[in-house]
């Protein structure tokens, strides 16, 4: 299933949007494009990995990873995201990866911390040119984690999420792409068709809450086999 979507709008720093000029559409549009060019990322698929910590979960020891050549943000605190195999139980997530054996999760919490990645590129996005890159992305309905917000007890995060593509300018987040929903446990590769507002030498991508939500809430979002980052250039339809 492909899905691509486009977007194009600023937001000052917030993870509740005031504006909504979001459109989705559900045609494989890049038929309509070439390919001029393409950067790609590094550890895409998130197989090299990094020893970050030990975590005690009640009686057990877990070692967590944070991938290779990716930034890990967690704005407002909170533990950044780790690599996840289907072996790590981690956060009783019972997936498998859609590419290999690894992939990653980003949260949303009810304390209004969410989860980031990102990675520096060897070429810049220009605001002057439009991209696209492909994800394959689900989210686990089983996610449990303790949340500070109600004293470490562990919770359900299972609450509407989506994956944004974007950047910080200027003391402002830029919303490049935004996703619909993601309520499947299936992997679903999603297009992203985008313009950047400034130019940038960054990849960043996060959970955020569904749009118009004004209430923080626990959810995940699962993300694996990332394309390279295509430009691409619109040559109409035959």
């Amino acid at each position: 299933m492909k899905i691509v979507l486009h977007l194009q709008l600023t937001v000052f720093i917030s993870m509740i949007w005031l504006s909504t000029n979001t459109i989705y559409a559900q045609t494989d549009t890049l038929d309509y494009y070439k390919i001029v060019d393409s950067i790609v990322l590094k550890n895409s698929s998130f197989e090299n990995k990094i020893y970050a910590k030990t975590l005690f979960i009640d009686e057990d020891s877990i070692d967590v990873y944070t991938p290779k050549s990716w930034f890990m943000y967690q704005p407002n605190g909170g533990n950044p995201p780790y690599v996840c195999s289907k072996d790590s139980s981690l956060w009783n997530i019972e997936h498998e990866a859609n590419h290999k054996d690894h992939f990653m999760y980003l949260v949303t919490r009810d304390d209004q911390t969410y989860h980031s990645i990102g990675q520096r590129l060897k070429t810049k996005l220009s605001p002057n040119k439009t991209y696209a890159v492909h994800l394959y992305i689900s989210t686990s309905k089983t996610f449990k984690s303790p949340t500070r917000k109600k004293n470490n007890s562990v919770k359900l995060f299972n609450r509407e999420t989506c994956l944004s593509l974007g950047k910080y300018f200027n003391s402002c987040y830029h919303f490049y792409a935004i996703s619909p929903i993601i309520d499947h446990e299936d992997w679903k590769r999603y297009t992203m068709v985008f313009t950047p507002q400034v130019e940038t030498e960054y990849f960043r991508i996060a959970a955020i809450y569904r749009r118009m939500q004004f209430i923080p809430t626990n959810g995940n979002i699962l993300v694996d086999n990332i394309s390279p980052i295509y430009e691409i250039e619109y040559i109409g339809k035959d």
